[in-house]
């Protein structure tokens, strides 16, 4: 369990909630650009599908070390670098003029995305007071679907106004200014890494794989972003070849469920602070998700019943981030490996982010059916709520 601070450092935490939303920004000025970067760069559907997918790729190779080499030479420092290979990355791939040139520079933007997200989330567990570490890891959960709705409302008026390049460029500019801003807000942080500079990396990665708590959390979160993200990837496309919508509708529909995503993190924030148990948290959000996955994909239901329930399963569901966040400081082995079992965290994270999509797909092209995909989310629900229940044993064992 990390060190306990007897004040929270509340502007610390705002800049590395803000890094996590600009990191989001990133992620999601792709897909409302991509018709038009094909089209501008000629750009091949496998290409296109690489340049969507390499943040994912990038979090499965680089988490878990991402959140080591935070653990050995300082968060601080690791932040930084990731952030400046954001602002790299997204600034190349405006003057891109290649498909490979648009590739090294989504490549550059998941190192940076990685890099950046995993230790944020450890500076802010050490940055908090106990009493205030629930609710400042709930807005911390909260920054991709606040990233997310942002790029949504923002970008398709940038891209019709003025195209998607200067999108790109401008994300760039954006980053470098805010690491100028996050230099000088974190400028005391470093202090307190000073015990950790000689803190081995290898036996760090090690102590915490040989743990059982650190896998739980990860498979809680990789499970739920199985799920979540098929759900986002393929709802705009349901909408508009299964029901007639208009791009700016169903892009309008999935900010709308990002604004309940949000809702749902700061919600685990609160049920957390008042003494929530985290593995029933985990157990009750899992049961409730498995039922509204079934409903969302069930064609019997109307689809205002299935809008409903997306709203609900996006609410509900959103408690899962913050609460898994949350969990990461308490289940670590030592202090030393916050930042370790993080990006085990967003390591397997990840691998549900790549999943999800492909799975849900191949289903719908082997059964025809989008109903079929239900009870697979259904199952990975069932697979949270064991998760949680084994995490109830961890929880008896530290307190025996």
């Amino acid at each position: 369990m990390v060190t306990d601070q007897k004040t929270t450092d509340w502007p610390l935490v705002l800049h590395c909630v803000l890094v996590g939303v600009i990191a989001a920004l990133h992620f999601g000025k792709l897909p409302p650009a991509m018709p038009i970067i094909r089209e501008d760069l000629e750009l091949s559907l496998i290409a296109g599908g690489w340049a969507a997918s390499i943040f994912s790729l990038t979090g499965v190779v680089l988490g878990l070390f991402a959140g080591a080499l935070g653990d050995r030479v300082g968060q601080r420092a690791v932040l930084m670098c990731g952030a400046g290979a954001l602002a790299i990355g997204s600034l190349i791939g405006g003057y891109a003029e290649t498909e490979s040139g648009l590739l090294i520079s989504r490549f550059l933007e998941g190192i940076g995305f990685t890099v950046a997200t995993v230790p944020a989330a450890s500076v802010i567990a050490e940055a908090t007071a106990p009493k205030d570490r629930h609710r400042a890891l709930a807005l911390w959960g909260a920054y991709f679907p606040i990233g997310l709705f942002l790029i949504m409302i923002v970008a398709p008026y940038v891209i019709n106004s003025v195209g998607w390049r200067p999108l790109w460029q401008g994300s760039g500019w954006l980053t470098l200014a805010w690491m100028v801003v996050l230099w000088r807000a974190t400028a005391g942080y470093g202090v307190s890494d000073q015990g950790r500079i000689r803190e081995s990396f290898w036996p760090s990665i090690r102590l915490t794989l040989t743990r059982w708590a650190p896998w739980l959390l990860a498979g809680l979160f990789g499970l739920f972003a199985f799920q979540t993200v098929a759900l986002l990837t393929w709802f705009p496309t349901f909408l508009v070849e299964e029901r007639g919508a208009d791009l700016v509708t169903a892009s309008l529909m999935l900010a709308l469920l990002m604004v309940f995503n949000i809702a749902g993190n700061m919600t685990a924030g609160s049920l957390l602070s008042r003494g929530l148990p985290l593995w029933k948290l985990y157990s009750i959000t899992g049961a409730i998700i498995c039922l509204l996955s079934i409903i969302i994909y069930a064609s019997v239901f109307s689809d205002l019943v299935r809008l409903i329930a997306c709203m609900a399963f996006t609410l509900v569901g959103g408690m899962l981030p913050a609460a898994i966040f949350a969990g990461a400081p308490i289940y670590a082995p030592t202090p030393a490996q916050i930042g370790t079992i993080n990006g085990l965290i967003v390591m397997v994270l990840s691998m549900g982010q790549l999943g999800g999509p492909v799975v849900s797909a191949a289903i719908v092209e082997i059964t025809g059916q989008w109903e079929s995909v239900g009870w697979v989310m259904g199952a990975a629900c069932i697979g949270i709520v064991i998760l949680g229940l084994l995490i109830r044993n961890v929880d008896k064992k530290l307190m025996s």
